[in-house]
């Protein structure tokens, strides 16, 4: 990829930036509580802000134009879905988090089953982020960014990794966060460019939209291989992004350091309105690729860099290469700070060390993020051997989330559900997940997810009607948050609803 000296100026620019950020909180910080947690309320824009930062990646933005190629607009429905779930994390499912004054998920886990449940979900998140979410990105993303400008893969995967720890070794969350709310906002600025460079390049918007027409359905028919219509509206897509949202730490971190519940939700529902707009910025361009390189491309996932050497105008690629970058690294460190946390909150201080200081948990918080990134760097080159990195992490995912989902789920609607059953939940639903893949031979991983999930609800049901709680489990209010409506907060909900919906009726 050709650049021009004004791209290496910006891109210089950004790495000057991590520079000061690491510097800063070396040498400029002058307490170490906001390495473990962030100190006083945050503002909503930040927590919405970092909440994308920890879930989009470049992965998805190449994903999305993949997409765009080959199905197109519809792939937008992972992401508007996921915006009516995350207006149920915010009205439902935080403030009873917050009212428990939990830190981490697992935490919320022994308060209504045991510390064994608890225990049990942080070694499964810690081995999945490390061996599987983290190692993917990673992979990922340097095979991306090797074939875009022709650097091994190798020195791309260990930059990212160690840029990442000297981030959050260096500052923990706090940084983390300040860090996300500059990448977010480089992320929709350089979206906002190659769209519009893409249509440009096609001819305008009059021009696009005439082309494109069979690419702008938001639905696939019912008989589409991959994400039927009937999985968007009635399928399994609801659980994952249920257990996503909700129960993942690397995801719920992100608004379980906010002390105020009026801005975790506002920033959630931040977050919720932009996934709104992320899929036109990353599938248009895809569609475009169609209607221009249909004839050059070999295989769709080819149609993102050939977009990135042709549509980019020179002085602006390193505004792109910078979001993508950006996008890396958020992701990234999203991942290790989860996995850090996991280790020294629900592992060191509750079973290993409970008097342990703040000294002595940011010591290990450092060093679990050293060798957390040692083994993932390490392991990232073996997912070269994977034919399809995605399909391989959503059926990791589809093993997880189904187990999550109804162990939470259980414990907020059933008191009488036993505490054993906790345990349980999580353990079946790797072992249910396969039985229904290699047993009962059913291969689409959303089918898979869905069968598992009910699998699981007739195990916690079986188990609460026949050895049922002797007394109703109460869960300890440590942090009282009144259970209110706030004005701002539903009317928001309503315009994300009316949006969404609105969306599929004018691309329909």
């Amino acid at each position: 990829m050709s650049l021009s000296f004004f791209d290496y100026v910006v891109f210089v620019a950004l790495v000057l930036f991590l520079i000061y950020i690491v510097v800063r909180n070396l040498f400029f910080r002058t307490t170490k509580t906001d390495f473990l947690h962030v100190t006083g309320s945050l503002h909503w824009i930040m927590i919405g802000m970092s909440l994308i930062a920890a879930d989009m990646s470049l992965e998805y933005i190449m994903i999305s134009s993949s997409e765009g190629f080959t199905n197109g607009l519809a792939f937008g429905s992972y992401e508007w879905t996921a915006s009516i779930i995350l207006i149920v994390v915010a009205l439902f499912i935080l403030p009873i988090f917050m009212r428990a004054g939990i830190t981490t998920i697992p935490e919320y886990l022994e308060l209504r089953y045991d510390k064994w449940a608890r225990l049990t979900l942080a070694v499964i998140e810690i081995v999945l982020y490390t061996t599987t979410g983290l190692t993917a990105i990673l992979y990922s993303s340097g095979l991306i960014m090797e074939h875009l400008f022709h650097i091994d893969k190798i020195y791309l995967i260990w930059t990212i990794g160690i840029i990442s720890a000297l981030i959050i070794g260096s500052g923990g969350i706090s940084a983390v966060m300040r860090t996300d709310f500059v990448f977010v906002t480089l992320l929709i600025l350089g979206g906002i460019a190659f769209a519009t460079f893409a249509i440009i390049e096609v001819g305008g918007f009059n021009t696009f939209v005439k082309l494109s027409e069979n690419h702008l359905s938001s639905v696939n028919p019912r008989t589409h291989k991959d994400l039927p219509w009937t999985q968007v509206f009635l399928g399994s897509l609801w659980i994952m992004h249920l257990s996503y949202w909700s129960f993942k730490q690397f995801i719920a971190q992100k608004y379980l350091v906010s002390t105020s519940l009026s801005e975790a939700q506002k920033g959630i529902l931040f977050a919720a309105s932009l996934k709104l707009i992320f899929p036109f910025l990353f599938i248009i361009p895809g569609i475009v690729g169609f209607e221009l390189f249909k004839n050059e491309v070999s295989t769709p996932e080819h149609v993102f860099p050939m977009l990135i050497q042709k549509i980019v105008p020179a002085g602006f690629k390193s505004l792109i290469m910078i979001t993508f970058l950006g996008t890396i690294i958020a992701a990234s460190e999203a991942i290790f700070t989860a996995t850090t946390t996991l280790f020294t909150h629900d592992i060191y201080r509750r079973f290993l060390r409970p008097l342990s200081d703040t000294k002595e948990l940011v010591l290990v918080s450092r060093i679990s993020t050293v060798v957390i990134v040692v083994i993932a760097c390490l392991i990232s080159p073996t997912f070269g051997q994977i034919n399809n990195v995605f399909e391989f992490t959503q059926h990791v995912s589809g093993a997880i989330s189904p187990g999550l989902a109804v162990v939470f789920l259980f414990g907020f609607l059933s008191k009488k559900t036993p505490r054993y059953a906790g345990l349980a939940g999580l353990l079946l639903s790797i072992p249910l997940y396969y039985f229904s893949m290699y047993i009962l031979k059913i291969e689409d991983f959303m089918t898979l997810t869905a069968v598992n999930f009910f699998f699981l609800i007739l195990v916690m049901t079986i188990l609460t009607i026949f050895t049922p709680q002797e007394e109703e489990i109460i869960i300890p209010e440590r942090n009282p948050v009144k259970f209110e409506r706030n004005l701002v907060v539903v009317i928001w909900s309503i315009c994300i609803l009316t949006t969404v919906l609105s969306i599929y009726i004018i691309f329909l």
